[in-house]
């Protein structure tokens, strides 16, 4: 069922096995996966339509490269999934694995625990297919393969089709799945611990209105994106002086983005080569299309980082250059963070200060990007390709993003290395987990969405042989 919170007639003091915080897709998948055995109270900052009031919430400060705090997501029922350009892929194996070239790389879990949950993955985002395998597809003739993957290969990415709109498409089972209570325009504000400082016994609820309520649950899942995620926890002050789950100061340090950049031109020798590069794809009734991506040992060899980059510009009737556009992964950084504020929201929460920073391997990783691509196209005859004079020149005012908000709660064996661990469990607490690309110990080069959906999950999974 859902409720109004700002209504005088519903109660706020409520129990359940779950409560989970933030109505996204991380958020919704877990509802309807836990609410099959359990009672679950979903909490939704919003309403089932966009709103200015609600949506200021987001309103922060970016004191690094340039970013936009408030157009970079949404705040009502279905979360960034109303503004998700429906693309989705895999990280990579080997983005799950250490590099020595990369500090602070390396999840604690690796992509074959996620295998298992592909296939419903793709039906939740309507993908049509779980399978990301490039071999099957192009061997068809429509489908060949564009460069011969010595150095670039290539890697797919699926389209949602129609676009997945959690709010929208599960509206009905939120509405009518029994155990689960989907409160709207209800806020969390703080979190309570037991006597033994590790066990969240509540949380505080609160409404633009003035409402408020406290909220008691076995278990207790923030899932309110990659931000958000931690400036909550930094915000529970109450009883820890550094907030939940910082004794080692690394909630909110690590934020990634997915640096997009039209860093190249390129100078075709086959139009053809290039038309093909640009052209989704049909596999049944859902589009995909290929992304030139480096080879593991081209990764290896220059040191560098993870990319997906495409054709853009052919044929074009003006004299705009054919041009590379690259998706870039971005070396996890202890400096690139956020931090609370000296202001709060409407609510009394500290707002965010946002340092978003890019490093020498960054930088390194957009250069080596196109040396690859461009030798690959050299070596097949394909064209050349020509770096902008900014790219080398490091000039950070031209860097693009993908509202792809990652790391700030990353996943790590050792609290010495990460807030949370190989199952989402945010260290020093018993029941207090956390959801969505904010466990990100690396975020790869491709769009956030499928992997995170697949992390939860497996965290449904987890959770719910805890609770019996």
């Amino acid at each position: 069922m859902m409720i109004d919170a700002r209504d005088s007639a519903a109660d706020l003091d409520r129990r359940a096995d779950f409560i989970i915080v933030g109505a996204g897709i991380a958020g919704i998948t877990l509802a309807l996966e836990l609410a099959a055995r359990h009672s679950v109270i979903l909490l939704e900052s919003g309403g089932t339509e966009a709103d200015r009031e609600t949506q200021s919430l987001y309103d922060g400060e970016s004191i690094g490269l340039n970013y936009s705090l408030l157009g970079s997501r949404l705040r009502f029922l279905g979360g960034t999934s109303n503004h998700w350009g429906g693309w989705c892929g895999m990280l990579d194996d080997h983005d799950f694995a250490t590099r020595d070239w990369v500090p602070h790389s390396g999840w604690p879990i690796s992509s074959a625990e996620l295998a298992p949950f592909q296939d419903k993955t793709a039906d939740i985002l309507d993908l049509g297919s779980g399978n990301f395998e490039t071999e099957e597809l192009v061997a068809r003739e429509d489908h060949a393969l564009l460069v011969d993957g010595s150095k670039v290969t290539h890697r797919m990415m699926r389209f949602s089709n129609p676009v997945t709109r959690m709010g929208e498409k599960y509206r009905n089972a939120l509405e009518n799945t029994p155990g689960l209570s989907v409160l709207l325009h209800a806020n969390l504000v703080d979190l309570r611990l037991h006597e033994n400082g590790s066990t969240v016994n509540s949380g505080q609820v609160r409404t633009l209105n003035g409402r408020s309520g406290r909220i008691t649950a076995k278990h207790f899942i923030l899932a309110c994106g990659g931000l958000e995620n931690a400036r909550l926890l930094l915000a529970c002050r109450s009883q820890a002086r550094a907030g939940l789950g910082n004794d080692k100061g690394l909630v909110g340090r690590f934020f990634m983005e997915h640096p997009h950049v039209t860093a190249a031109e390129l100078f075709a020798l086959d139009q053809s080569w290039c038309r093909g590069q640009m052209a989704l794809r049909r596999d049944s009734d859902h589009w995909f299309g290929l992304a030139l991506a480096p080879t593991e040992e081209s990764l290896a060899h220059h040191r560098c980082l993870n990319f997906r980059g495409q054709i853009f510009n052919v044929e074009c009737e003006t004299d705009e250059p054919i041009t590379l556009r690259v998706m870039m992964e971005q070396a996890p950084n202890p400096n690139s963070r956020l931090r609370l504020s000296g202001s709060e929201d409407a609510l009394g929460l500290p707002k965010i200060e946002l340092d978003w920073r890019l490093n020498e391997l960054d930088w390194h990783g957009i250069q080596c990007m196109g040396r690859l691509v461009g030798e690959a196209l050299g070596a097949q005859g394909l064209g050349r390709v020509k770096l902008r004079n900014w790219v080398m020149e490091q000039d950070g005012s031209r860097i693009g993003f993908g509202s792809h908000h990652m790391g700030t709660t990353r996943m790590a064996d050792d609290p010495a290395a990460g807030v949370v661990d190989r199952n989402c469990r945010v260290f020093g607490t018993s029941n207090l987990f956390v959801a969505g690309s904010s466990v990100f110990a690396t975020g790869g080069a491709i769009n956030p969405t499928f992997t995170l959906t697949a992390l939860a999950l497996r965290l449904a999974e987890h959770l719910t042989g805890l609770v019996r």
